[in-house]
């Protein structure tokens, strides 16, 4: 899980770069297959068409497949995880397909994200 992170946070800073003039966007990145697939979902109220352009092109050179949102098939559920300062507002949902569902949902509770069912 920790590589995966580190993906999303050079996405999140990427989406989240943007500034001024905006009312916020959204991108999606797939990276993996089955049980080894993760996606993460991120909005910035910040973000610009080119926060989030820039964002799926960041997504596509690591060997990710960017979307609008993550599949929903096969996935056992997401944790998203939301921070506001300053005025921004951005959210970071990781969708897992590991097949241990009880396991990322107590992972999720316990680290302050809200778990989502698919």
């Amino acid at each position: 899980m920790g590589r995966h992170f580190v993906g999303a946070l050079v996405l999140f800073a990427t989406v989240a770069a943007g500034c001024g003039g905006s009312s916020g966007g959204s991108t999606a990145c797939t990276t993996g297959s089955g049980t080894s697939q993760s996606c993460f979902e991120i909005y910035a109220s910040t973000a610009t068409p080119a926060s989030i352009a820039q964002a799926r092109t960041d997504c596509t050179s690591g060997g990710g497949i960017a979307s609008d949102t993550c599949p929903r098939t096969g996935a056992d559920g997401a944790c998203k995880m939301t921070d506001a300062q300053g005025g921004i507002s951005v959210s970071i949902t990781t969708w897992y397909y590991t097949g241990d569902a009880a396991s990322e949902m107590q992972s999720c509770a316990s680290g302050g994200g809200t778990w989502i069912a698919p």
